[in-house]
């Protein structure tokens, strides 16, 4: 039996591909994933009827794409383990979308990713599993193409088409899919030209319900079967693309591709007498050999389609109805979505169904024998052409105008943005960053205050209740989670830079050492005091918005005992306004701080893109090189995948312990998206911004800030409850009792989930 190799086979398209294969074919199926092989063999195994013998056909094997040594063993692996058994099938579909929505959003990290996923990591897998091939299948394994040959193939996407692009955005996933149909095609012509028994494929499965497409079709998304302007949707589910895939594969070969026919045939000026084949013509690289006759041609199909075309020359259909033009963004995944084309650009199989081709240009009727003498081809433009012209949003408008804007103009007549708490002057330094991008403002409260009064007024109201009451608070499980959350991100991220600090040397306040200088942005009411103290640190600077929290954390400090205490300064100040040295000593910072930390604060810079800009220049220029930025957020993506699955104008969600409220579910900006929230005990209904987490590690690096971690709560539980130091720390901090129980109710564990710790590093 012949080997068959899925690249990327945990989950999604690659796992219900290699199941399909276990099911219905005798090949022995090799799945590849970057992590975790074991794992991706359970789980294609858990959906493979026991009786195939899928158990002993089955090979999982570790194989990052972006590791060539990698790629390369795991080829020596197969090579090793099936011998002279050929290489009959090989699919790359691992893949990643980074969507960006205009060019303000680039990524030079993401588009850089999307390159070494989508493309060279499946020009990898071809170098490294092409000379497996070998000879011709034996008659075990035809079937696949004729004569036995081989299949190579890559997922491609629509999207990937130059022709096709009317809505424009997706600049990564767009250009890394044109590369692979470039891929695909010079790997076409190379595999003619060494007369390798192999075919060169780019399929397009259409729009499949996997983590790719999740933030654009959800799962309760149903499309129907046929659109109000008669085009056929195609959404599909894993099992289903995959058996729709496999029919394209296993589909007969076209006859060879004849230009000269093609061209006077199709002309639409005159009809002419059908020629005889050119032989010297040979772009379909999927036709049969010079020795198998070629299929005639269907009279009711067109017997030809461009020369560049890779993506299948396998099939035939009727004409496709007129082309819509749609601005739903679920059509850039379709399948179905048919549209003629009258270039030789590539194009890409649909699999909306199997055997049958939705694109290339409508067919003529069939000409008899008798037709008029042959005219020149003569092409004629039959409609006009069009641009499409999608308006800007107003915050992508505002980011442009502001972009182009000659910021010396217009310095002297720009008010200062407002600072609630800044003790500074109108007669400041002017800010880098303040007048280069534009921001889009939620509607101001009706005081003229922007929404950071706000949140300085609520926690000043927030009474010091002591260390009885807070342990009496109805959400203390929920409340000591989180604070074993952040004693895990100190000590993971935290101790090194600390350890390697040149801000050492005995403690002034007692007995031992200590090391290090950390910024807290957001202290609060110095929560995080103890923990600090704990980690032996040297030098803290605590900043705040309100300042009857910056009074209560002075109290705190000096209640710390002497092992635990350490040299500290307050500030009540909006660090998201305004240069930190304003406020904070001049000699603390001459040498940088080796920890930056902003805990359940940052989400609140994201009211504007200036706001961000100011907290990301005083978290970059106090921090040295090498040390670390840790902070916890909100999750963008649960929250705003919440807020769109809810039905009709509802913009609410939660439980018991907590509630999200959004202004607005149809306007989602980039920066000042507010929602209201809600948490018992603990916050009353306060704005809050959504921080996109593509766009803030974007900016981020623009900065010299590399993130290295990023997790949700519920997963730093799940990889650090059995760690010899984490573990015995969850019942101290009394998160769970000496039986393993929990003081968490089922919505305080929903609540916790809903941040994200992360950490980045400064370059």
């Amino acid at each position: 039996m012949s080997v068959a190799v899925i690249q990327g086979c945990s989950k999604g398209l690659g796992r219900a591909l290699a199941q399909n294969l276990l099911s219905t074919t005798n090949l022995n199926v090799v799945g590849t994933t970057a992590s975790g092989a074991t794992r991706a063999r359970e789980a294609i195994l858990s959906g493979t009827s026991t009786g195939s013998g899928a158990e002993n056909r089955l090979t999982t094997l570790d194989m990052d794409i972006r590791d060539e040594s990698a790629v390369k063993k795991a080829s020596e692996q197969v090579q090793d383990k099936f011998g002279d058994k050929p290489l009959r099938l090989l699919i790359n579909v691992s893949g990643m979308l980074h969507a960006e929505k205009n060019v303000m959003q680039i990524s030079h990290s993401e588009a850089l990713r999307s390159f070494e996923i989508n493309v060279i990591g499946h020009m990898l897998a071809f170098k490294h599993f092409v000379p497996l091939v070998g000879k011709q299948g034996t008659e075990d394994d035809k079937g696949l193409l004729p004569g036995g040959r081989s299949v190579l193939a890559s997922i491609s996407a629509r999207v990937g088409s130059i022709q096709d692009n009317e809505l424009g955005g997706w600049y990564s996933y767009r250009a890394s899919k044109a590369a692979v149909n470039q891929v695909i095609k010079t790997l076409s012509l190379e595999l003619k030209a060494r007369k390798v028994p192999a075919v060169a494929l780019a399929y397009h499965p259409g729009t499949v319900r996997t983590d790719l497409s999740k933030d654009f079709v959800g799962p309760d998304f149903k499309a129907p079967s046929r659109g109000d302007k008669g085009r056929d949707y195609g959404i599909f589910d894993p099992d289903e693309a995959a058996s729709k895939m496999m029919s394209v594969v296993i589909a007969t070969a076209m006859p060879m591709f004849d230009p000269v026919k093609d061209a006077i045939e199709n002309s639409p000026v005159a009809s002419t007498q059908q020629l005889p084949p050119t032989p010297s013509y040979k772009h379909n690289i999927l036709a049969s050999p010079p020795s198998l006759p070629a299929a005639p041609p269907s009279p009711s199909r067109r017997n030809s389609v461009s020369s560049a075309n890779l993506s299948m020359l396998l099939n035939d259909g009727p004409p496709p109805s007129k082309r819509q033009r749609t601005a739903s963004i679920h059509h850039l995944l379709s399948p179905t979505d048919s549209r003629p084309s009258s270039s030789g650009g590539l194009q890409i199989d649909m699999g909306s169904s199997p055997g049958r081709s939705t694109m290339g240009p409508p067919a003529l009727p069939h000409r008899s024998s008798s037709a008029p003498t042959p005219v020149p081809y003569a092409p004629r433009r039959t409609s006009a052409g069009q641009r499409l012209r999608v308006p800007l949003t107003p915050d992508e408008h505002a980011l442009m105008e502001r972009s182009c804007r000659n910021a010396l103009r217009d310095t002297a007549t720009r008010s200062p943005p407002s600072r609630p708490s800044s003790s500074s002057g109108p007669d400041r330094k002017r800010r880098r960053g303040s007048d280069d991008q534009g921001e889009i403002r939620p509607p101001p409260s009706g005081n003229g205050r922007d929404d950071s009064y706000m949140v300085a007024q609520h926690y000043n109201r927030r009474k010091e209740v002591g260390v009885k009451a807070r342990l009496d608070s109805p959400i203390i499980g929920l409340r000591n989670f989180n604070n074993w959350i952040k004693s895990v991100l100190i000590a993971k991220f935290g101790r090194r830079p600390l350890q390697e600090s040149n801000t050492h040397g005995p403690n002034p306040h007692g007995r031992g050492v200590t090391s290090g200088k950390v910024l807290d942005l957001g202290c609060g009411k110095g929560g995080d005091l103890r923990k600090w103290g704990k980690a032996s640190i040297r030098e803290y600077v605590g900043l705040d918005i309100a300042d009857v929290s910056i009074n209560q954390a002075r109290n705190r400090h000096m209640e710390l005992v002497p092992s635990q205490r350490f040299d500290a300064e307050f500030h009540a100040f909006d660090c998201f306004s305004d240069n930190i040295n304003t406020v904070v000593s001049p000699h603390r910072l001459r040498t940088p701080f080796d920890v930056v930390s902003m805990q359940f604060c940052m989400h609140y810079a994201f009211e504007s893109l200036d706001k961000v800009r100011i907290m990301l220049e005083n978290v970059s220029q106090y921090l040295r090189p090498g040390g670390i930025f840790l902070g916890t957020i909100p999750n963008s993506q649960l929250l705003l995948d919440t807020l769109n699955k809810l039905p009709g104008d509802e913009t609410s969600f939660g439980n018991s312990v907590y509630s999200i409220r959004f202004d607005s579910k149809r306007e989602q900006p980039l920066y000042g998206h507010r929602y209201w929230f809600y948490l018992k005990d603990a916050v009353e209904d306060v704005p809050e911004y959504v921080v996109r987490w593509e766009e803030f590690e974007t900016l981020a690096l623009e900065y010299g800030l590399k993130v290295t971690h990023r997790s949700d709560f519920h997963d730093i539980f799940a990889l650090e409850r059995r760690d010899s130091e984490f573990g015995p720390l969850l019942q101290t901090m009394k998160v769970v009792n000496s039986r393993g129980e929990t003081e968490m109710s089922e919505d305080q564990w929903q609540a916790a989930n809903i941040y994200i710790a992360f950490a980045f590093e400064k370059l």
